[in-house]
């Protein structure tokens, strides 16, 4: 894995990594799988073109492809939200896009980052929805009912959301509520074209909540450290260390903060984390290390059960245990309140069924 990391951090920081002139068939073979498994091949093959790294014609051929693919699709998705940012702005609607390409943007190069839907925030629903409706043909429900209403629209697709995040304690839900209320928008230039997004300190505790909750419950892959190691880096002069050490104490999630911040500076090569790191972070970040490379991209690539059930969801809950357990003391307000809500929601699932 030192050669993987070696590569991804060349892919990230343009860091002139020593890497070797040449690979086997199945060293190479290999590499490319646990890319795809982290979501992350696309920095990686990048990674190998530009040093001339040898692969072998067959794997060359199939990361060529892959990497024209990625390239492809990512000018697709970055038309497709310059579009929707256009009619936003042109109506007035306030809104604010979160991930994707707005993360992407922060890439040394945006087209090689792995796309992925829409996701973006409404303040006013019903405003949204007749724009959507209006200018789109897209209908939506008259209620607002689910955590975020999926649409599609020239084969994009979109995740309208009226609140980013759900904290499970009642306490760190009101925290992050009054975070919203001030100041939270800034811009960032997709393909020359500005789209709004969250400012830097509050985009910084965001995307980090979010991984550490799919962490939690499914698994990640190295894309989503990725992406929160290039928020840090890119709005490293405009982050506040003091404001951000404050809400993650009012959000009880400083601990996990710290021990993730472990993952971005001892194996992808972030230069400067905002808080200081000590021995306790640094041996918690080898075992979150180790889980996220067992389980990759939302535990896909470790799923013993492939097709959604009841079957499904039960994995998925014994994973989840696992890890409230195995991470209770990280954030132990949030993964206390995990654990019952999940068995009574999985326990109705099933027994609906």
């Amino acid at each position: 894995m030192n050669l993987f990391f070696a590569l991804l951090r060349e892919a990230l920081w343009h860091s002139q990594e020593t890497l070797p002139g040449d690979l086997s068939e199945r060293q190479a073979g290999k590499l490319l799988r646990v890319a795809e498994e982290q979501t992350v091949v696309g920095l990686i093959t990048d990674a190998l073109f530009r040093n001339d790294v040898r692969i072998g014609q067959e794997n060359l051929f199939e990361a060529v492809g892959m990497y024209e693919q990625i390239k492809a699709e990512n000018q697709r998705v970055n038309k497709e939200l310059q579009g929707f940012a256009q009619m936003m702005n042109e109506a007035g609607v306030g809104y604010v896009v979160v991930k994707g390409q707005t993360v992407a943007a922060l890439y040394p190069n945006a087209l090689l980052r792995m796309p992925g839907d829409i996701d973006f925030l409404v303040y006013d629903y019903q405003t949204a929805q007749r724009l959507l409706q209006k200018e789109w043909g897209i209908s939506l429900p008259d209620s607002f009912v689910e955590k975020e209403v999926p649409f599609e629209h020239n084969g994009v697709t979109y995740e309208l959301h009226t609140q980013l995040i759900t904290f499970r304690c009642s306490k760190h839900q009101r925290y992050w509520e009054s975070m919203m209320q001030r100041p939270h928008q800034s811009v960032v230039l997709v393909d020359g074209k500005e789209v709004k997004t969250l400012s830097p300190n509050i985009y910084a505790v965001y995307v980090f909540a979010h991984l550490f909750f799919h962490f939690i419950r499914e698994g990640i892959g190295l894309r989503q450290m990725c992406d929160w190691a290039m928020i840090l880096d890119r709005y490293k002069d405009d982050i506040d260390p003091s404001q951000l050490s404050a809400d993650l104490d009012g959000l009880g999630m400083k601990k996990a903060y710290r021990a993730f911040g472990g993952v971005l500076t001892t194996h992808l090569g972030l230069k400067t984390f905002p808080l200081p790191l000590n021995d306790s972070d640094l041996r918690a970040s080898e075992r979150i290390m180790k889980d996220i490379l067992r389980f990759g991209n939302f535990g896909k690539p470790s799923r013993k059960v492939k097709e959604s059930g009841w079957r499904f969801k039960m994995e998925t809950m014994g994973r989840t245990v696992r890890n409230c357990c195995k991470y209770f003391r990280l954030a132990p307000a949030e993964i206390g309140m995990i654990i019952p809500r999940l068995v009574l929601l999985n326990v109705k699932l099933i027994f609906s069924k």
